[in-house]
């Protein structure tokens, strides 16, 4: 198919979705996990109590990314392989409350792996820096949501005017229209 057939077939699906067309390309990067489906995680059970996973990270995760492609099913799992680990850290800077680590071939972080093909992946929440900053439940959960975004290859919203998950800074969202298209346009239907 063409680039121009495929831009138009996007750009129609787009439309039908209730996004601007010209304000959803592009907001994910060129690296990740091969395939995100299913994209197995766990969490650290020695940082996070099970009460904080229940509360705060599960609601943040398959419930949040599963059902919007299906090329993406995010599932919870207690032993076995996976590929993406949520831990509670404590932040060196007070403004950061979250942070997506993956783990390739050739190093680890965004700086190394932003191209490559991921092995695996943490997602570290901060709650020091939420605490501090007054998170209630429902900032807390979008943050969880925004860093496992993350894990599936979203980059940082840069459009202005637009209400999504994957912004950065505070907020009490879940996955908005304009996180599920650019979901859509990273690893299709």
């Amino acid at each position: 198919m063409s680039k121009k057939k495929l831009l138009g077939l996007l750009t129609g699906l787009l439309t039908l979705g209730g996004v601007s067309p010209a304000l959803a390309y592009g907001e994910w990067w060129s690296g990740g996990f091969v395939t995100p489906n299913p994209l197995n995680w766990t969490y650290d059970s020695v940082t996070m109590s099970t009460n904080y996973l229940n509360s705060y990270v599960k609601p943040a995760a398959g419930p949040q990314w599963n059902g919007v492609s299906s090329k993406v099913q995010m599932v919870f799992v207690t032993s076995g392989s996976y590929r993406v680990k949520a831990l509670l850290a404590t932040s060196p800077d007070p403004n950061a409350t979250g942070l997506f680590e993956p783990y390739c071939a050739g190093g680890v972080g965004i700086v190394n792996c932003i191209n490559s093909t991921w092995t695996s992946g943490r997602v570290y929440a901060y709650e020091n820096a939420m605490a501090a900053s007054g998170y209630n439940a429902t900032q807390r959960i979008s943050n969880f949501t925004h860093e496992f975004g993350h894990s599936l290859s979203m980059s940082h919203v840069t459009a202005s005017g637009i209400n999504a998950v994957m912004r950065q800074g505070r907020q009490a969202l879940g996955t908005q229209s304009y996180d599920k298209a650019n979901l859509k346009g990273k690893w299709g239907l």
